[in-house]
């Protein structure tokens, strides 16, 4: 198993959130299973084939809900963390357009780029191939100050934001604000807001092995616990206690918002049955952190 974070080069801090590489070997008698929560940002990848030498590029929009993706022997994957405004600022297209959507690659990239960046054996070079290219991108910028502006606030704020003060510091009608919130970021601004809240959240329940779950709802201003369980769950897939159990359990000590949960899923087979069953137990082995950028 090999886990690498990276952070971006200073000019690209404000639309890269990382660069990173897993692997997961094979195990006997064992599948991996890949879970993705919430996280409000777009990934490119390169995945890598476990039966070949094919590797599929991919740019995943923002997400809206959790999901199981895949069982797999064995991983091999490498990409891009943006911020999702990365993706109108960088590449001219609005966030929305890519929301629960995935395209290649080779609609945003070169396509004699992306070849060059599979052929590279080294991995830092693979991400300085993508570095230089996003830095020419980055000349030809167009910023929306209004909407980043709004974000920053965001990202600021430790607790929950006063939203009747914010619009009124912003020079747009609500309608248009909105609108355009929605074209840089992906999502609506009341489902962004949810998203960084419980983005807020999960760094509390890993920064602390013991605490009260009512005290996290009540801190960053969820109306009772009930709600705090039911959002955590529609954005995780899990239950506050399992997600923190898990965060527990983690041999990384991360920082930012999980994106990765990986499972084994152990099989066993019961030889006194006329024919085999499958007895499969799950036991979480890790939390990948792809927001961490230390």
């Amino acid at each position: 198993m090999e886990h690498i974070v990276l952070p971006p080069p200073a000019p690209l801090k404000a639309f890269i959130v990382n660069y990173w590489y897993l692997r997961l070997d094979s195990i006997p008698a064992s599948e991996y299973i890949l879970k993705t929560f919430v996280t409000g940002t777009v990934e490119a990848y390169f995945l890598k084939n476990p039966l070949s030498d094919l590797v599929t590029t991919s740019l995943q929009g923002i997400d809206t809900t959790p999901a199981t993706i895949r069982k797999m022997s064995s991983l091999e994957v490498y990409g891009i963390t943006f911020y999702p405004w990365a993706l109108p600022e960088l590449f001219g297209i609005s966030a929305d357009e890519l929301t629960n959507q995935q395209i290649p690659l080779s609609e945003l990239f070169p396509l004699e780029l992306l070849n060059r960046i599979i052929e590279t054996p080294v991995l830092i070079e693979k991400f300085n191939l993508l570095t230089s290219f996003l830095l020419q991108k980055k000349e030809t910028i167009s910023r929306d100050a209004v909407v980043l502006e709004v974000l920053k606030k965001i990202e600021l704020s430790e607790d929950r934001l006063e939203i009747h003060k914010l619009y009124k510091t912003i020079p747009l009608s609500e309608r248009q604000f909105q609108r355009r919130f929605k074209k840089v970021v992906g999502v609506s601004f009341k489902e962004y807001l949810k998203i960084n809240r419980f983005q807020k959240a999960q760094s509390i329940l890993k920064s602390n092995k013991e605490i009260n779950l009512t005290q996290v709802a009540y801190q960053l201003g969820f109306a009772d616990q009930s709600h705090f369980v039911n959002q955590t769950k529609e954005l995780t897939g899990m239950a506050p206690k399992m997600l923190h159990r898990s965060f527990n359990t983690s041999t990384l000590n991360a920082r930012g918002s999980t994106k990765y949960l990986i499972e084994t899923n152990k099989i066993e087979f019961l030889t006194k049955h006329r024919h085999p069953i499958e007895e499969k137990t799950r036991d979480i082995i890790q939390i990948y952190d792809f927001h961490e950028s230390a």
